[in-house]
Formats: structure tokens, C-alpha cells, sequence
């Protein structure tokens, strides 16, 4: 009876086998590639490439060498390769789960997406763990014009979209920059050339294409940074995107001192609590401060 069990347990364990590696042979990998890249770019005013796609078994894709980018500018994202898992059992009962690891920026960003649908409208989650992602190494923080952004970024972001149909996306995050710096602000002429930024926490709130920022706290070295207020985003060219902000500065007295000058310009915006509040105008390629 053992034996027999185990013939028969053998048979099954090979079908299996021979199963996965016809699938393997058989998948249509361009025809796959084809419909992601033909899905993401009618619902997006950018491009996607993929240079490589495989099956990840049991049920899951294997991309290599992603890009996102918008016509004549530097690439808006780009991952060596990224890696989705679709869960099974939640697929049961109508909903979608997948777990997902993404290789870029010379880090790993790990998480869950899980998008559930109910009677009247569906609602999405995401959660990422991000670790060791160099920011120096995207376009987006090294840009020739206004300021750069470097060091070694990790920590969590959840997000919560409570209806797919008519997206308000809430999001909060917690990160930590190894060894950050922010290099190259320009104030009235004085360009300040670094400022240590060891952390970042966050809590927004994205209304169709308005975020509002509930909290965002940067805290480092030379100062503590607390920014209130909403960004109006354009869609086609995200750095005309409109910002209304109010920054709340509280420099350390080493970097007071060394910039007392320029800090002497804001003496008349000083609270009780050594914060300089200063409104923050313009757009996300060109913001310029409002002082009196």
C-alpha cells in the first residue's frame, strides 16, 4: 500500500514537472509583453519598456531592464529587474494579491498590492519596505538645475486607495537617509551647499491630481524641516506642477551661524519655537521662496 502510494505520488510530482517546463517552453513571452506595455501606456502620458520577460514559478513574471520615461527627458523610473507574485487563494474569492520585489537604484524595494472589489467599488492597498535605495543614482534628484539630493534611503510606505473607480489616495511613510545631504538650494543669490537629512516622515493625501501634505517632518544634522500645504500636479510635465507650501526651518546653531546672513532675511518670520515660517511658491522644477 506505501509503495503504491508513492508510485502514484511520483506520477503526479512528474506531471507537475512536465507541465511547468512545457509552460516554459510554450509561454508567449512577447505576446505578454506586448499587452502590459500597450495597458500601461493607454491609461499613462508615458512609455514603458521591458527588455526581458520570463514566467516566475509557480505564478508570477520576471522582468528585466524596466524603464519608464516621458518623450525627450531623463528616464522618470528604471529597474534592473522586478519581480510579481500572484497569490492564489485570494483569487477565490474575486480579489487580486500579489507580493512583489523591485531591484533599483543599487537597492530592493519589497512589498504587497492587493486589490479587493466589493459591491459598490473596489478598493486598493500597497505596502513597500524599501531598503538601501541610492538617490543619487535617480535623474529626478540630479538634475543640473536647483538642487540634488544623495545618500542611502530605507523605511516603509503604505498606501491606501479606498475607491479604484474615483481614486483619493492616502498615503504615510517613514524613511531614513543614510548619509544624506542636500546640496545646491539657492536663496537670494546664496547658495547653501550642503544640509544633513538623516530622515524623512511623511503623511499625504492625493485627491486626483492635488496632493495635500498633512505632515512631512525632515530632520538631520544642520536643521529640522516641517512643510505643510498641497502641490497641484500636471500630469504631462510633472515639473510645472504648481506648489503652495509653508516651510517651517529651524536651523542648529553651528549651521545658523555659519549662514547668519541669510537667516538674518527671515529674522521677522521667527516663532516661539525657533521655527522661520516661509511660504514656498512656484513649481516642483522651479520653486522660489516668498519673503516679504
Amino acid at each position: 500500500m506505501r509503495n503504491r502510494i508513492l508510485k502514484y505520488t511520483g506520477y503526479v510530482l512528474f506531471a507537475i514537472f512536465l507541465f511547468l517546463v512545457i509552460v516554459y517552453i510554450r509561454f508567449p513571452y512577447g505576446k505578454t509583453k506586448k499587452w502590459i506595455i500597450i495597458a500601461f501606456e493607454n491609461n499613462s502620458s508615458y512609455s514603458l519598456n521591458i527588455k526581458d520577460l520570463k514566467p516566475l514559478f509557480p505564478f508570477g513574471y520576471n522582468f528585466e531592464d524596466v524603464e519608464i520615461t516621458k518623450e525627450k527627458e531623463m528616464p522618470f523610473f528604471q529597474a534592473r529587474k522586478i519581480r510579481a507574485r500572484v497569490q492564489i487563494l485570494p483569487l477565490l474569492g474575486g480579489n487580486l494579491k500579489f507580493k512583489y520585489a523591485i531591484n533599483a537604484y543599487e537597492g530592493i524595494i519589497i512589498g504587497t498590492a492587493k486589490i479587493s472589489h466589493g459591491r459598490k467599488n473596489g478598493k486598493a492597498y500597497i505596502s513597500a519596505d524599501i531598503q538601501n535605495v541610492n538617490l543619487g543614482k535617480h535623474s529626478i534628484f540630479t538634475r543640473k538645475r536647483g538642487f540634488s539630493l544623495s545618500g542611502k534611503m530605507g523605511g516603509e510606505l503604505k498606501i491606501d486607495i479606498e475607491d479604484v473607480n474615483t481614486p483619493t489616495i492616502k498615503g504615510d511613510t517613514v524613511l531614513r537617509i543614510e548619509d544624506g545631504k542636500i546640496r545646491g538650494i539657492n536663496i537670494k543669490g546664496m547658495v547653501i551647499k550642503n544640509i544633513s537629512c538623516e530622515g524623512i516622515e511623511c503623511t499625504f493625501e492625493l485627491v486626483q491630481n492635488k496632493i495635500v501634505l498633512k505632515k512631512l517632518f525632515l530632520y538631520g544634522k544642520d536643521i529640522d524641516l516641517r512643510i505643510t500645504g498641497m502641490i497641484l500636479l500636471e500630469k504631462e510635465r510633472m515639473e510645472k506642477s504648481r506648489l503652495y507650501l509653508k516651510l517651517h526651518i529651524k536651523p542648529k546653531k553651528g549651521f545658523e551661524r555659519r549662514y547668519r546672513f541669510l537667516f538674518r532675511l527671515f529674522k521677522n518670520l521667527r516663532d516661539k519655537e525657533g521655527y522661520f515660517a516661509i511660504p514656498v511658491q512656484g513649481t516642483l522644477g522651479s520653486p522660489r521662496m516668498a519673503i516679504p
